[in-house]
């Protein structure tokens, strides 16, 4: 029972410091959710174009209509 009251008078005694704390965890989980976001992001607007990416290209040349070979 001491524990929440120290607790509690550390919460009253330093409203300064504790709302700088609160400020700074809100920065740190808008900084993650930005981070994980930008990542989905990515791999959502990649994932209909795994197949051609994990495929073997040919190069097409327009003049000679003809595939001129695997690279």
């Amino acid at each position: 029972m001491k524990y929440i009251k120290y607790g509690f008078y550390s919460v009253t005694r330093n409203p300064f410091f504790n709302i700088l704390i609160m400020i700074e965890i809100a920065v740190i989980l808008v900084v993650c959710n930005l981070t994980v976001a930008a990542a989905n992001s990515k791999f959502v607007l990649m994932a209909p174009y795994d197949d051609f990416a994990n495929s073997d290209g040919y190069i097409y040349t327009p003049l000679e209509n003809k595939k001129i070979g695997v690279f």
